[in-house]
């Protein structure tokens, strides 16, 4: 499980990338790791929602994946 709370100084309005705002929020996820033979393989699961200085919600859901390598 992850959790974070953050800022950030210029958040797209409207899905216009000219147009932003100051806005606050944070993000809440949780990942797995799967180990067997080879490489840990490892998959995780974030939402992301922040809200910006004119109150509107700017929301993103992230799916990541990330494979392991040979390390002892």
């Amino acid at each position: 499980m992850r959790t974070g709370l953050g800022a950030v100084g210029g958040l797209p309005r409207r899905h216009r990338l000219h147009q932003t705002a100051a806005g606050v929020g944070g993000t809440v996820g949780a990942g797995f790791i799967f180990e067997g033979g080879g490489a840990p393989f490892r998959v995780g699961l974030d939402y992301d929602l922040r809200v910006n200085t004119y109150l509107e919600p700017v929301h993103t859901g992230f799916v990541t994946l990330r494979f392991g390598c040979c390390r002892d």
